[in-house]
């Protein structure tokens, strides 16, 4: 079995074939099962790395023309202690060491998350690449390191938060940079939409699930993945999948600046983008994800 790869000049290591089915058995003991009402997260920690194995989501694969050069330039910077702030699985992390090149061996990565099922997988593979890894089952928004750090990384993570907690979020990461660290980051804008949670359709469900059972299908003889069970995995991330809208870029823009960082970056995708952007959530017209680097200035 093989797993996507990323095209040169830089790639991340990405063991798919190994790790998603890993996951999915994680999440049945890591994660939080729900009570009924509320669905807890085995669903999404799950179903994320099959469904990235298939093709059906690209997720930060479609970033990488902006993440890895970055990433390297920052590396290249001086960046050696690293936060991973909250993770679905351990792609952040595989990016950092593809970007870390001669620096691998320097670099101190900590990963903070509420669940233990994308800890373990970034453990997993620290320990497949030796890497050094802390991982930390924390809230990030309570999350104070004893050691600042020199850059902070995560992707399309503000939407997982409301207005106010968005803010509080933006500001432990000020708070925890030194001065001169960075926030490395991509966050999607919904400029069509105006409901304030953003929701799969029972349509938008069902085409979500026929689309990967026709993966898992045309993939089977390579990736040997149950075609069945792909659908079931789909039809629960659809189901249950939600995040808070974000409707405008100077939503994104005002969080930052208004907690002291200075925008170095702050773009969409231009027309060289290497992967298409095949995103987690329903993707409405209008729907544009802008990549980041703040810089937390000087004292």
């Amino acid at each position: 079995m093989h797993g996507p790869e990323i095209t040169p000049p830089m790639a991340a290591r990405e063991p798919l074939q190994d790790s998603a089915p890993l996951a999915l058995a994680w999440s049945r003991q890591e994660c939080d099962q729900g009570d009924g009402e509320q669905p807890g997260c085995g669903w999404y920690h799950g179903s994320w790395q099959m469904l990235r194995y298939l093709g059906v989501f690209h997720s930060i694969l479609s970033d990488d023309d902006f993440f890895l050069p970055a990433l390297s330039r920052l590396i290249d910077a001086g960046a050696r202690r690293i936060l991973i702030s909250g993770a679905a699985d351990y792609a952040l992390l595989a990016r950092v060491a593809a970007a870390a090149g001669p620096y691998l061996q320097d670099m101190r990565v900590t990963v903070v998350d509420l669940c233990g099922t994308p800890l373990r997988l970034n453990g997993w593979y620290a320990e497949r690449f030796g890497i050094d890894v802390e991982v930390i089952k924390e809230n990030v928004l309570l999350y104070q390191p004893a050691d600042r750090f020199d850059l902070i990384c995560t992707h399309s993570f503000l939407c997982f938060f409301n207005e106010s907690e968005r803010k509080r979020l933006v500001d432990r990461w000020w708070l925890n940079l030194r001065p001169g660290g960075a926030v490395l980051t991509a966050q999607r804008a919904r400029t069509e939409d105006r409901q304030p949670i953003i929701r799969y359709t029972d349509a938008e469900v069902k085409a979500l699930a026929d689309r990967t059972q026709r993966s898992a299908e045309a993939l089977f003889q390579s990736h040997a993945v149950d075609p069945q069970l792909a659908r079931q995995l789909a039809v629960d991330y659809g189901r249950f999948h939600w995040t808070y809208l974000i409707r405008t870029a100077q939503e994104i823009r005002s969080l930052f600046e208004n907690s002291g960082f200075k925008l170095e970056t702050f773009a969409p995708p231009g027309q060289a983008q290497s992967v298409e952007d095949a995103p987690g959530t329903p993707n409405e017209s209008g729907s544009v994800r802008w990549r980041i680097l703040a810089r937390k200035l000087e004292d």
